[in-house]
């Protein structure tokens, strides 16, 4: 995953491999889950957006570091937000982490 970062958003490759802008007004909501493969959890993050899209990205992909620096800027979390959002191995739980104020 190639990460972009600008004053608008930022560009990146989704877990379908499809690269993708998301420009930070048409977030509605940013939550974190994990991906059961069996032996092992990939951490996720999903991006919805006011286009009805919702983007995927995978802790397994090169610009996830970025990525989850940048979504921690965007949505002022607390320093320890990684551990709230993946709290246990195997969790089905999904844990939003910023939504929109409607």
């Amino acid at each position: 995953m190639s990460f972009k970062k600008s004053d608008e958003g930022f560009e990146c490759e989704t877990v379908q491999k499809k690269q993708s802008y998301i420009h930070k007004d048409c977030i509605v909501k940013i939550f974190g889950y994990t991906q059961d493969l069996g032996t092992y959890d990939e951490l996720r993050l999903g991006i919805e957006t006011t286009h009805g899209v919702t983007y995927h990205f995978s802790e397994e992909e090169a610009g996830w570091q970025s990525l989850v620096d940048w979504v921690k800027d965007f949505a002022s979390l607390e320093s320890d937000w990684m551990s709230k959002a993946y709290p246990e191995p195997f969790s089905r739980e999904i844990k939003t982490l910023w939504e929109i104020n409607t």
